[in-house]
């Protein structure tokens, strides 16, 4: 199976579970989920290109992680949390020195366990901040399944660090077309 396809397949299980998440509006149903961490519901469609779930394997922690973060994000939260950015450029939304130091623990962490806590940390900034950026938790899935390897996590971080250090503004990308 291609790297492509199955990275497409986790984006896809994550936001159809997201977006009945929202339709439903089940406050309970999303309490358990921060609990517990895990959506046994997210399985109910399974898509044939990644397999079987199995507990514990990187697709089924991605899938866990990307809908507990969001369950966590969405808690008492009257605002969309759901949208198109990275976690690169909601940080930069922020403006703060401590998404920062977030984001550089999360990059420095020795275990996926770690990394998923400074993560975390950063999603209840984002939480209690009314300018920050939604986040696409689709890509959050896929660039958590990224980071299953070395190569990987740096590709991620490295692509987080340049969302948050090259924020371009519409003004700029109009100029660069001029010139």
């Amino acid at each position: 199976m291609a790297y492509k396809d199955k990275k497409q397949a986790l984006y896809a299980v994550v936001s159809r579970r997201l977006t009945a998440l929202e339709k439903g509006g089940d406050r309970g149903e999303l309490a358990n989920i921060r609990r517990y961490g895990f959506d046994g519901k997210a399985y109910e469609n399974y898509p044939d290109e990644l397999g079987k779930p199995i507990e514990g394997s990187w697709e089924t922690k991605a899938i866990d992680t990307a809908i507990t973060l969001y369950a966590k994000t969405a808690r008492g939260n009257n605002t969309q949390v759901r949208g198109k950015n990275s976690l690169g450029k909601a940080c930069k939304m922020l403006n703060s020195q401590s998404a920062l130091g977030y984001l550089r623990s999360a990059e420095n962490a020795y275990s996926f366990k770690d990394t998923v806590y400074y993560l975390n940390r950063l999603l209840d900034m984002l939480r209690t901040q009314k300018n920050a950026g939604s986040l696409d938790y689709g890509q959050l899935a896929c660039d958590l399944y990224d980071m299953r390897t070395p190569e990987g996590k740096k590709r991620v971080f490295r692509r987080w660090s340049m969302d948050y250090y090259y924020f371009t503004t519409e003004k700029n990308t109009q100029q660069k077309e001029n010139n």
